[in-house]
C-alpha cells in the first residue's frame, strides 16, 4: 500500500506533470489517473475540461481503432426508418443519437414494428371527427395512425 502524500508534497508531483503531452480525450480519465497513481480522477477531468478536450467515449474509441466515421456515412443511402435507429447504428458502428437525428433531419418517422411501411398522406378533419378518431384510438389502445390505417383499409378495401 502507498503512503499517502502530504499537500506540499503532492503539489510538487502534480506541478512535475507535462499536462500538455497526456492523451487526454483518447483514453479514459480513469485510465489516466491510475497511470499518474492520482487517486482523484476529477482532478484529472478538471485538467482535460480546462484545455478543452471532451471525454473519451466509446464512441471516440471505435473513431481511433479505426471504426467508420458518421462523417464518411452516405446517410441518404441508409435505411433510415425502415429499421430500427439502434439496429442501423450497430450495423454503421456509430451512436444511435447520431443515426436518430440524421433520420429526423431528413424528415422521415421513426421505424414502427407493429405496422408495416406504408406511403404517408394527409388527411384534413374537423376537429370534432378527430375527437371521435382520438377516443376509439384509445379505447383499442392503438396509435392514431394504426387505428386511421386500419380503418381505412377496413372501410375502403385497402391493401
Amino acid at each position: 500500500m502507498q503512503k499517502k502524500l502530504t499537500r506540499s508534497e503532492a503539489r510538487k508531483r502534480l506541478a512535475s506533470i507535462d499536462w500538455d503531452s497526456l492523451p487526454f480525450g483518447r483514453v479514459s480519465d480513469a485510465e489516466l489517473a491510475r497511470r499518474l497513481k492520482i487517486d482523484d480522477k476529477s482532478l484529472i477531468r478538471y485538467r482535460r475540461n480546462k484545455r478543452g478536450i471532451a471525454p473519451q467515449t466509446e464512441h471516440a474509441q471505435a473513431c481511433i481503432k479505426g471504426m467508420v466515421l458518421c462523417a464518411s456515412i452516405d446517410w441518404d443511402s441508409q435505411p433510415l426508418g425502415r429499421v430500427s435507429d439502434g439496429e442501423l447504428a450497430k450495423t454503421l458502428g456509430c451512436q444511435r443519437a447520431t443515426v436518430m437525428r440524421h433520420r429526423e433531419k431528413r424528415g422521415i418517422e421513426p421505424f414502427d414494428r407493429n405496422m408495416k411501411r406504408i406511403e404517408r398522406f394527409v388527411v384534413k378533419v374537423d376537429e370534432g371527427v378527430y375527437d371521435i378518431i382520438f377516443k376509439n384510438a384509445r379505447k383499442k389502445k392503438m396509435p392514431i395512425s394504426t387505428y386511421v390505417w386500419k380503418f381505412l383499409r377496413e372501410n375502403l378495401k385497402l391493401e
